[in-house]
């Protein structure tokens, strides 16, 4: 090799084929354009262009970082900046990237020795290397002897337990591993392999294969599957379809005929191969065997005593992936055109935050995982996976430990890990005082002026409540937290998360204080937000008269008329919004009327379930106002020119809806047409449909906002109605109001913080020590929180060498759903994981047979909690399900045992008899038996147990309580 030393070892350290790609493209443009620093974008360009060829090949890829697309098809170009930063810091030793980011080369040095008998020589050998990386794995395992081991094993294996069964574990975990590494499945698929559920063995195992995109669950959609006879005599390899989710809305006997149907379609787009084209699969076991049947499309059938070669086997998986992928590509959905990432920016265009899948969450926590180590702080995996259920099943954590840790570093680079830092705000530092006896200091007071003097945690939440914050995660750590007793300034907290509920609502444009203020206080009287809407103003007795202009998506009389609908009760109601400053429309009509004519639109709001008819007058053509230019108006009520290209998103979605929605009609008026039972719920194009108001509705009542001097807030509860609305109709969690009415005197104060509540992305973490300067937690705090303690320390834990993390992991900020809790009420989880939380909630009540003699037992708040963290275990499959609860009962259980009477030490006898396997029989105190407790000690070999991590933890417990006199959880 004739390459400069530099250049021969650049690919040494790789985690992708990011540097080598970069190089690839980097020489192309140079060979282009003939010089040693080239476009940047032109590099991006090129850089993305490879990745999508390959991709659309269906060549072997690597996948483009989770958090920002899941294919490159869906990649924009000004993304390719975060993926092609690692590979530039990777080999910055050899590339010159000036501070400007705007050019690229080769430093130099290195450039004056690349003559083009070098630079050929070097892209090769790039070339090579690529080569070499996307090589096709190995499949050195045996399919047949996979599908033997099922067929041999599993009647034996049905009459042992399954919780544990080496046989479970295969089929759950090692046939999909096996499955992934053939080039033709990969990771294009996901693999899935099930013997049944809990402690109860399927009576017919199956392993499948699923295109995500479609599926990525048997309960619905399409797939491949082996598909086993309950008496392990036939197998099939079936493409099927999902009977669940159609028989819930069908019922038995119209899902049958609707499979049937939906078969017979599928099967005649299918092209002419080996699969036979029909049902006729005998799988035994009546009702179920039949329900399979039903929904099959195609199958290979085998008999188990004369099970093909390998090679047969391999190749009639083949066909059916290929008939699979015929029907993928037959609906329209190909691996580079549907995807579910979203994409949601700023006025600044620089925040995405793509939708994660349950299978993506595993990969993002390893990169967090990463980037954690990679800033030279070692934790256990576990530990992450830990913190991250932890904070999804409820936004409130504790980690405890001595002092020196890392409990803050972990918060800190677990919050930047997934965007949120210092610098962008969304990570907040807030150091508990010991001198804190309420909740002045975090959530603010009335100075003596009577202004609200807001603290450091409303701050943040005012922030992060706002519109285009809603999807970004804000992490405040509450630093050395129980410094100050917890129950006297974090109480009012802990009550607002008990209030926490769901809500259906659709947008409104004044969404933020700001917002509200630029509209409202001006000059004491309301002005127009000149966008080019338009609206029909009501008088009084419900004519309506012509031309008034209002501000964009609200009602003549100042506010929208939202409709908000309880997620859990399914019922509208409108917020009845008010006349402005004590006006009705009528006397408001010489502010607001303009030069403009009518607006025809046919208006529907819902009111109670029901939808009204507001037929409106002759249309004025949009031509005339679409190019004026909109006013926009100050807080003191002056206005300054913009341009159309300046709307807000929401603006953009009024004026969408009016042409969208709309037809023209006789005589030149528009008429929407009528909304159907189904349509009732708003989307994105019909929100200011909604929420205007019919004809001959008139209201009489005060206005929102009436006197501004006036010490009443009727008018701040109608502003924050729409305040408090969530983005473009989603459910979102809201809570009672942070601050009390009584704290808040002006005006002003009210609007900005009156109806302000917990928003579903903020998570609040404290620190905490346990030594003499501290104080301990009451139940009351112990119940809402997941207590996560620092205990095992290894000092010989080192850093790497720095090389090993020259390739530092990207940090991309992700979709607030990764980190938001899904479930707020068990009735919210129990439908698809039942028997899970059955499992999980007798376990619970086993140990609430121990505590209760002490008076220790839990309630349903722990038990939903401890249900909702192994949900999501078993959704984002992080750990065994006895693994977590393992940490549950670490967790939830033991922080709440203290106390020195001999019956606290019988329930953590008891309770450390449960955790062990076997009978294990542990030592009284009166007892010379130190083999047992010598036993746990570190580097010794304690009992076998089924929760070991607890176990171990009341080993503890019941020594310090035989050699002290007392007990509790923490560590002094």
């Amino acid at each position: 090799m004739t390459l400069p030393i530099e250049l021969q070892n650049i690919f040494l350290h790789r985690q992708k084929s990011y540097k080598m790609v970069l190089i690839l493209v980097l020489i192309d443009e140079m060979r282009a354009t003939r010089e040693r620093e080239v476009s940047m974008t032109r590099i991006k360009e090129r850089f993305l262009e490879y990745f999508q060829k390959r991709e659309a090949r269906s060549m072997p890829v690597d996948a483009p970082p989770s958090r920002i697309a899941f294919r490159w098809a869906d990649m924009p170009v000004k993304r390719v900046q975060y993926v092609v930063d690692t590979p530039i810091d990777a080999l910055s030793s050899i590339l010159d990237y000036p501070s400007s980011g705007y050019t690229i080369g080769f430093k130099p040095e290195l450039y004056s020795q690349l003559n083009p008998a070098v630079l050929d020589e070097l892209y090769h050998y790039t070339l090579d290397e690529l080569d070499t990386y996307y090589a096709p794995p190995q499949s050195d395992f045996s399919l047949r002897e996979d599908l033997l081991n099922i067929i041999g094993n599993y009647l034996l294996a049905k009459q042992q337990p399954l919780t544990g069964h080496p046989l479970a574990k295969y089929v759950r975990k090692e046939i999909p591993q096996h499955l992934r590494s053939l080039p033709f499945v990969h990771n294009h698929f996901k693999v899935q392999g099930s013997v049944g559920s809990g402690s109860n063995w399927a009576t017919i195992p199956w392993i499948a294969v699923m295109y995500p995109q479609l599926t990525d669950t048997i309960q619905r959609g399409v797939y491949v599957a082996y598909l086993f006879s309950a008496d392990m005599k036939r197998l099939y390899l079936t493409l099927n379809q999902g009977l669940n989710e159609v028989r819930s809305h069908l019922g038995r006997s119209e899902s049958q005929t609707y499979l049937q149907e939906r078969a017979r379609v599928i099967r005649e787009k299918l092209p002419a191969g080996r699969m036979k084209l029909s049902d006729d699969i005998d799988l035994g076991d009546g009702r179920l065997g039949d329900d399979y049947q039903t929904s099959t499309i195609a199958y290979f059938a085998y008999d188990t005593e004369r099970l093909p070669d390998n090679e047969q086997l391999v190749t009639d998986l083949w066909d059916a992936m290929d008939s699979y992928m015929f029907y993928i590509e037959s609906t329209a959905i190909t691996l580079n055109t549907v995807w579910t990432t979203q994409v949601q920016e700023d006025d600044g265009g620089d925040v995405y935050t793509p939708r994660l899948r349950d299978r993506d969450v595993s990969g993002v926590l390893e990169q967090v995982h990463e980037h954690i180590a990679g800033n030279g702080f070692y934790f256990p995996e576990q530990l992450t996976y830990n913190f991250y259920l932890s904070l999804k099943t409820r936004p409130f954590v504790i980690l405890a430990g001595i002092s020196g840790t890392g409990k803050t570093r972990l918060v800190r680079l677990f919050a930047e890990a997934v965007g949120a830092t210092a610098e962008n705000g969304q990570f907040t530092l807030i150091p508990v005082r010991p001198d804190w006896s309420d909740p002045a200091e975090l959530i603010g007071y009335r100075d003596l002026s009577g202004m609200f003097q807001p603290g450091p945690l409303t701050l943040v939440i005012r922030e992060a409540s706002r519109p285009e914050n809603r999807k970004k995660p804000y992490f405040v750590c509450l630093d050395e937290m129980n410094l100050a007793r917890v129950e006297h300034y974090f109480s009012d907290m802990m009550s607002l998360l008990e209030t926490q509920k769901w809500r259906q609502e659709s947008e409104h444009l004044y969404s933020s204080p700001e917002r509200w203020q630029e509209y409202v206080y001006s000059d004491g009287q309301e002005h127009a937000y000149s966008d080019g809407s338009e609206y029909m103003q009501k008088h009084k007795d419900g004519n309506v008269d012509a031309g008034g202009r209002s501000y964009p998506g609200r009602t003549d009389y100042g506010v929208d008329a939202t409709v908000h609908t309880d997620a859990d009760t399914k019922r509208s109601e409108r917020v009845q919004p008010e006349p402005v400053n004590g006006q009705n429309a009528a006397e408001r009509s010489d502010l607001t009327a303009g030069k403009h004519g009518h607006v025809a639109d046919d208006e529907y709001r819902l009111v109670d379930g029901h939808d009204d008819h507001w037929d409106g007058a002759e249309s004025r053509s949009r031509s005339d106002w679409e190019n004026k230019s909109p006013t926009r108006m100050n807080k003191d009520g002056s206005g300054y020119p913009g341009n159309m290209e300046e709307e807000t998103e929401q603006d953009s979605i009024h004026m969408r809806s009016r042409s969208a929605n709309t037809t023209s009609g006789h005589n030149g008026v528009s008429h929407s047409s009528k909304i159907s039972n189904s349509d009732r719920i708003p989307n994105n194009n019909t929100i200011s449909n909604i929420s205007r108001a019919p004809s001959g509705r008139a209201s009489n009542s005060e206005g929102p906002f009436g006197n501004s001097n006036s010490a009443n807030g009727n008018n701040v509860d109608s502003v924050w109605q729409q305040q408090s609305s969530a983005t473009k109709g989603e459910r979102r969690i809201v809570t009672d109001p942070l601050i009390a009415a009584g704290m808040l005197q002006l005006e002003e104060d009210r609007v900005m913080y009156g109806h302000l509540g917990i928003p579903d992305n903020v998570y609040i973490v404290g620190t905490v020590n346990m030594d003499e300067t501290t104080y301990p937690f009451s139940k009351r705090v112990l119940d809402r929180a997941n207590t996560i303690e620092f205990h095992h320390i290894d000092l010989m834990q080192l850093p790497d060498d720095a090389a090993d993390h020259a390739q530092s992991v990207e940090v991309v900020p992700v979709e607030q759903g990764f980190l938001r809790s899904d479930y707020l009420q068990l009735k919210d989880a129990i439908g698809e994981y039942r028997e899970l939380v059955v499992r999980t909630t007798e376990r619970l009540v086993q140990v609430n047979a121990v505590l209760e003699s002490i008076h220790a037992h839990v309630g349903y708040r722990i038990r939903d909690a401890v249900c909702f963290y192994a949900v999501y275990n078993e959704r984002f499959g992080l750990m065994s399900e006895e693994e977590a609860f393992d940490l549950q009962l670490l967790q939830k259980i033991l922080p709440r045992i203290q106390g020195s009477q001999m019956a606290v030490r019988r329930a953590l006898v008891r309770l450390l008899e449960w955790c062990l396997k076997g009978n294990v029989r542990v030592p009284s105190p009166l007892e010379d038996d130190e083999n047992f407790w010598d036993s746990w000690e570190t580097g010794n070999t304690p009992p076998e147990a089924d929760y070991p991590d607890s176990a171990r933890k009341l080993v503890y417990m019941i020594r310090r309580l035989d050699e002290d006199g007392f007990t509790s959880y923490w560590v002094h």
